[in-house]
Parts: structure tokens; sequence; C-alpha cells
């Protein structure tokens, strides 16, 4: 095994000068022979790498990384930056191995390959959680979930979504943990996925209990009802855990977080949902005491004043009835009169029928005449 290493060594250290010698350029050969140099340079790194040298072979993956970058090949100068941060990473050089990883995903963005980014940023983050690096993972995996989001594969971006939560917790990072979950709200809410969006609006307000922002919490609680999560179990459970909360009652507050319901959330929030304290003194079992009285009172009516002994009632005023006024007739043709006359209406009891001012008149003028006669004769 010692003579294959050292015999790779050597093949390396072989086409490192090759490679050395397509670069340059003399009085016949104007421009460098990129092609050439990068097969030697990915050559060496392959043979360092079977060697066992990682130092060489992070530097020949430098160099073969910087002739690809040159002929706008992104894909294979990010692939020789991987190789190059595997190399570190097995020196433990876990620094190294971040910065190699980010910049092979930048090339690769550069080159429209963004699978290919959120891979090698992935890896990376994985390699920082390792190490206890946490607040570092989750900056990773939310740099992942905005690559998968720039190239509209929103689905994809649940996975590094949670692991940035859990990161963040873990960091003690609870604002950056929390503004984690808006953006994980987003996402659930643009792919309708009722589940996972009950599931956050308790991670949201457990995460505001551990900071000890209760009002912020029930304010939570209070936006929940308002939607279809209103009816779920998470919302109950949500509601038995606030009062738990502001009665001080540590065992009761650790009954609901037992429930299996807090088993599906993510991992480190339910972690996080059982080292609650309950720390009271917040007024809400008052609040709700106050609504329910109110909610519990009769309808107000109008009752008439009570009347006294020996008075007389109130008698309420009467209205005037007015008759609505007659409605003109609609603007229809009158009928033909009948070719006989109607017959006058008989005169009723205590009344006189009133005749025509014309046919009166022309009486008395008659009676008039007759009295002069009878004074001639």
């Amino acid at each position: 095994m010692a003579d294959f290493r050292k015999g790779k060594i050597a093949e390396g250290h072989e086409a490192m000068k090759l490679a050395a010698k397509a670069m340059k350029t003399t009085m016949f050969k104007w421009k460098p022979d990129l092609d050439e140099a990068s097969q030697q340079y990915d050559k060496a790194g392959q043979c360092f790498k079977l060697g066992k040298d990682h130092k060489a072979c992070i530097s020949a993956c430098q160099e073969a990384a910087k002739v690809h970058t040159e002929t706008k090949d992104m894909h294979h100068a990010g692939r020789s930056l991987e190789s190059a941060a595997d190399a570190a990473r097995d020196l433990k050089d876990y620094g190294l191995c971040k910065s190699l990883l980010k910049q092979a995903s930048q090339l690769y963005l550069r080159g429209g390959i963004g699978d290919a980014a959120s891979t090698a940023l992935e890896k990376s983050g994985k390699e920082l959680e390792k190490q206890g690096q946490y607040e570092e993972a989750a900056d990773v995996f939310l740099a992942v979930a905005d690559i998968y989001e720039t190239d509209d594969k929103i689905r994809r971006m649940r996975v590094p979504l949670e692991r940035a939560v859990g990161g963040f917790i873990k960091a003690k990072k609870l604002e950056s943990a929390m503004e984690t979950l808006k953006k994980q709200a987003v996402l659930f809410n643009q792919v309708q996925e009722q589940n996972n969006i009950d599931k956050n609006w308790l991670s949201r307000i457990i995460v505001q209990l551990a900071m000890g922002d209760f009002v912020a919490a029930e304010k939570l609680y209070d936006e929940a009802m308002g939607s279809p999560t209103g009816t779920s179990e998470e919302q109950y459970l949500a509601d038995q855990m606030l009062d738990a909360y502001d009665e001080a009652d540590q065992e009761a507050l650790n009954a609901v977080t037992s429930n299996q319901t807090f088993a599906f959330l993510q991992n480190d929030v339910a972690v996080l949902a059982r080292k609650l304290t309950a720390e009271g003194g917040t007024g809400r079992a008052a609040k709700k005491l106050e609504a329910m009285k109110v909610e519990d009172l009769p309808p107000v009516v109008n009752l008439p004043p009570p009347v006294v002994e020996g008075e007389l009632a109130p008698i309420a005023p009467v209205m005037p009835v007015i008759a609505p006024a007659p409605t003109p007739a609609a603007d229809t043709p009158a009928e033909p009169a009948a070719d006989t006359p109607a017959e006058p209406a008989a005169p009723t009891d205590g009344a006189v029928a009133q005749e025509p001012a014309a046919a009166t008149a022309a009486e008395d003028a008659g009676e008039d005449d007759e009295d002069d006669e009878d004074d001639l004769l």
C-alpha cells in the first residue's frame, strides 16, 4: 500500500510539471494550452488524492479550478473546488473546507447550475453542524433555500429551512429562528399544506414563549383563531399551553407539551417546548373570564317604566293614522260613455240631493215672471 501511494504521489508531481509546461508561452507559442493544463491539473489532483497527500491535492485542484474558470467551464471548476474541499475536510481544516465549498457554489451559480450549487452548500452546512457551528450552518442552509426559491423549486425549500430553524435554536438565536419560521409559513401557504401550516403556528407560539414574550405568543394565537387553524388540534393545545403558562402551573404545562402532537413537530422545536417554564402573571385567565361574562349577558330590551301603586299607568301616545293620498290614475284612454243616461242616485236620509247651479237659477227666474203676470191682471 505504501508503494502504491508513493507511486501515485510521484505520478501527481509529474502531471503538475506537464501542466506548468502547458501554461508557459514561448517565441513560437504565444498562448498557453489551457485544455492540456486543465487535464494535467485534474490528473494530478486525482493522483494526490489516491496517494493521501491532501495538501498537494488541494493545491492541484485549486490550480485546475483557475484554468477551468479561464475557459468558462464553470461546472468543472466547481467540481475541482469540491475535490479540494474534500481534501481539506480530511485534513480537518473545516474553515478552508467551508470556504472552498462556498467558492464552488458561486462558480456553479455563475454557470447557471443551481442544483450543483445547492448540493455544495448543503455539504458545507452538514460539515459545520458536525463541528457544532450551528449558527453558521443555519446561514448556509438559508442560502440553499434562497437558491431553490430563485430556481422556482419552492417544495425543495422545506428541508433546508427546517435545518436552519434547528441550527438557530441550537445556537440559541431564537429571533433568527422566528424569522425562518415565518419564511417557512409562507412556503406552506404557497403549497397549500394545511397540516404543516397548523404545526408552524404552534411552533411559532412555542418559540415566542421560549423568548419570554407572552404578549406576542398570545397575539399569534389570536391570529391563528381567525384562520383554518382555529379548529385544529394544534390550536387547542396552544390554548392549554398558554393557560398553564399564565397560571404558573408547571405540571399542567409539562402535561400539555408531552402530548403526542408535539412529537410530530420539528425535533428541535419539540425539545424547546419541553424546556418551557411556566412563569405566570400574564392576566390571561382574567381576560378570558371577563370575555365570557360579556358573552353571557342577555340582550338589552326596552321595558316600560314600573307602575307605582295608586297611580295610573302612563298611556302611550296614540299617533293619528293618516290615510295615504290616492294615487293618480294611469294615463289610460277613458272608456266611451254609454248610450243610455245614467239614473241619478237616490238621496240618502237627512240629506238633500244637490242639483246643478245652472238649473236652480233657471227655476228662480221662471217664478219671478209668473209673479209679474199676476200683478198685471
